[in-house]
């Protein structure tokens, strides 16, 4: 400071004293001198890189990247000034910009890990994951102990969908340093998505141990134990991340998940309304609750939210265009209407009910669905058009996914259009399955298992379960499943009929388990699509049901308005499917 009062015209003073007080923190001063500096000598690059760190400091972040820039045209090859311009650009969110700049100072200067690394940050936010994944192992090769690479290295690798490298490379992260707790939590998340429910957890919880207050682990830590079942810890956990932090509108809807499925449905409404108050557009919330509001009865309304689906991830629905979206089932008279196909198959059965309505009769009607279900649904039919494949835009006035059609209907539980059968069965084959199936016993086809996705969440159940049932006088079972859980089947102690290798077979789905189930006196299945295909051909078909079931089987009722001819088996508590079958067994006694 003594020598710019003695030389107040020397720049060189001045600069020297802006990085001193750059250095000690005092962001004012050093900006002062930085600009005295620059006014002295306006040529002088240095300074103006200077000025652009002292800018920077304070958070002037455009006035930065000009004098950055300025620094640049006065000497193109100075790379400390692309640097920092990079650095500012990425901060500012001009990603390309950056990613352009960052390059060029490395073209000046090849051998500097971190800018490697910040150009793989860049490009992993731009999505350019295989671009960022070469420019983290550039810098992991100029500095092999490098943590930080190796750490977003696997969170790029996760995305690529290489779990098992991005396995590694977190574990190489942990290992060179033992208390880099984003490391533990990023290994959660791919161990996760691995399947390996137990080693995620204890990555979680190795996390919480490090840093009690990072959120994000306990809200992950909520999903995995969520994931296994175990809703009371995930609840706790979700608390744990409420606390943290009471507005984030993902942990409020996760609660609401797990309440839901212990049955405190008033406690999840709320959790549901409190995100959704936090973030209107919330998808998934305002999803949930109309699935809640479903279960409940109130249809009218949850067919309406049911519509957020479109906005939850591109694979669950294909929302309908917006120049084609109808708003009322009127709209569709004398028009070509498309409706395509969505979910499983099981809600394609249900729902395919209202493409028999008469409010469609007049309409030209195309139902887009895949190729495996033709045959079975053709035969229900012959008003609608059935295809694999997607009409020309210039042939479609409306189109809506299959599951709206019970919100243009304006559905409700008394209006619900429950007559059956509203599919059928060849009758020929029919006959063939009578004759294979020929018998004086009470035939019962059985189902146990359901989808071994996600959504499966406790539905399905041990075949074990049968053993009673079978071993009731004249009673014959016969196996209606075909999937992984086959297996069950070489590990019981009771008889139960196979239809064998050919059952089924072919590429049309369903055609020869119709036929089965039209020669069966009762139908006893898990909640999955049997439940469904027996409802829709009018066969007697009993339902075992979890604690909550999905919405459509609603609460508290031992019938479905759905389809006449089922009867549903709820637990009374959760998992507890031995109280189901002792139901199931006192009643067939009684039929009997």
């Amino acid at each position: 400071t003594s020598l710019t009062q003695r030389y107040p015209s020397n720049q060189f003073c001045w600069k020297v004293l802006g990085a001193l007080l750059g250095n000690k923190g005092k962001k004012r001063e050093a900006l002062n001198a930085n600009r005295k500096a620059v006014n002295l000598s306006p040529k002088d690059f240095e300074s103006q890189n200077n000025l652009g760190n002292a800018l920077k400091a304070l958070g002037k972040l455009d006035e930065a990247i000009n004098s950055y820039k300025t620094s640049i045209s006065l000497k193109p090859d100075y790379a400390g000034a692309y640097y920092n311009l990079a650095l500012c650009l990425e901060t500012t969110g001009k990603l390309e910009e950056s990613k352009i700049t960052y390059e060029k100072f490395i073209y000046l200067k090849s051998d500097y890990p971190e800018a490697y690394f910040n150009l793989g940050n860049v490009l992993q936010k731009l999505n350019e994951y295989e671009k960022a994944e070469i420019n983290f192992k550039k810098a992991l090769k100029l500095n092999p102990s490098y943590t930080e690479a190796y750490n977003n290295l696997g969170v790029v690798l996760r995305f690529l969908g290489r779990l098992k490298e991005s396995e590694k490379n977190f574990e190489q992260v942990i290992k060179l340093n033992p208390n880099y707790f984003e490391a533990y939590n990023n290994l959660g998340l791919t161990q996760q998505e691995l399947g390996k429910y137990e080693e995620a957890i204890n990555c979680f919880r190795k996390v919480i141990y490090i840093k009690s207050d990072f959120e994000e682990a306990h809200y992950n830590l909520g999903i995995t134990l969520e994931e296994l079942g175990k809703f009371d810890e995930s609840k706790e956990s979700y608390k744990n991340a409420i606390k943290l932090n009471s507005n984030n509108a993902n942990y409020h809807n996760n609660i609401g998940m797990v309440l839901h499925e212990l049955g405190k449905l008033d406690a999840s409404e709320q959790s549901y309304n409190k995100a959704i108050k936090l973030n209107g557009n919330h998808a998934d919330a305002n999803f949930n609750l109309s699935m809640l509001l479903n279960l409940k009865g109130d249809l009218k309304k949850g067919f309406n939210l049911y519509n957020w689906r479109y906005h939850k991830n591109k694979n669950f629905v294909k929302a309908p265009r917006k120049e084609l979206v109808c708003n009322s089932i009127d709209e569709v008279k004398n028009k070509n209407f498309l409706v395509y196909e969505e979910q499983g198959i099981g809600d394609i059965i249900q729902f395919y009910r209202y493409l028999n309505l008469p409010q469609l009769n007049k309409s030209n009607v195309t139902f887009k669905v895949k190729s495996n279900l033709h045959k079975l649904l053709k035969n229900s039919n012959n008003n609608i058009k059935i295809s694999d494949s997607y009409p020309e835009r210039s042939n479609i006035d409306f189109e809506c996914p299959l599951l709206s059609l019970p919100n243009l209907f304006k559905t409700e539980i008394n209006s619900i259009p429950n007559y059956v059968p509203y599919l059928k069965v060849d009758s020929k084959n029919v006959e063939r399955w009578a004759r294979k199936l020929k018998s004086e016993k009470f035939k019962i086809g059985i189902c146990w298992q359901g989808s071994k996705k996600k959504i499966d969440r406790g539905r399905s159940f041990s075949l074990s379960l049968f053993k009673d049932i079978s071993k009731l006088h004249e009673i014959e079972l016969i196996s209606l499943y075909k999937g992984e859980e086959e297996n069950q089947i070489l590990n019981i102690d009771f008889n139960l009929r196979t239809l064998g290798n050919d059952f089924d077979k072919g590429n049309d789905a369903f055609i020869d388990t119709a036929a089965v189930m039209m020669n069966c006196d009762l139908i006893i299945t898990s909640d999955t699509v049997i439940a469904h295909l027996a409802g829709a051909l009018g066969c007697p078909v009993w339902v075992a049901l979890k604690l909550i079931p999905d919405w459509r089987w609603m609460l508290n009722r031992k019938d479905s308005p759905w389809y006449p001819t089922m009867t549903l088996y709820r637990q009374k508590n959760l998992n507890d499917w031995d109280f189901v079958f002792k139901l199931i067994k006192e009643d067939l006694l009684k039929i009997l």
